[in-house]
């Protein structure tokens, strides 16, 4: 995902044709044919890539948070619009981030089971999650917006 993000990136930035195609093939892939419909998206049984297509892996090797935090900056690049990744935002972060947490926000699920018995845990062998779950979660006030004069009530 992270190759993904920056992809999506580079095609809003410089209007590249080709990487934005390549970036709406990619997302396109990815959300029909990989996405789970807790919002997360995930590893293959061997790495941490992605598998074949239609997944229906219930292994701990699926639907990481670390890839939430790299589908979110594709979903909210709003030189990119498409309406369907603002449909999967809201799924992907509060399904796929927000649910990887406990409620203190102390501890993760770096793999986030649809279901599991054991406890979440405040560090894990891959410590990209530690770091990138709260900076992402300070990026939500930058993608989120109303275009309105007045409040909704």
């Amino acid at each position: 995902m992270y190759c993904y993000s920056g992809m999506a990136d580079v095609a809003a930035e410089t209007g590249d044709t080709d990487y934005h195609s390549a970036v709406l093939s990619l997302w396109d892939n990815m959300v029909n044919k990989k996405y789970y419909v807790t919002g997360g998206i995930g590893s293959g049984e061997t790495s941490e890539g992605f598998g074949p297509n239609y997944p229906c892996a219930t292994t701990p090797t699926a639907k990481r948070a670390q890839a939430a935090v790299h589908l979110l900056p594709i979903q909210t690049q709003p030189r990119l619009p498409r309406c369907e990744f603002a449909d999967l935002y809201e799924e992907t972060m509060y399904n796929a981030l927000l649910g990887s947490l406990d409620l203190d926000a102390k501890n993760f699920y770096y793999d986030n089971p649809l279901v599991s018995n054991r406890s979440r845990y405040p560090w894990h062998a891959c410590p990209c999650c530690v770091g990138n779950i709260p900076r992402t979660l300070l990026m939500v006030p930058t993608w989120t917006y109303v275009k309105a004069r007045t409040l909704f009530t």
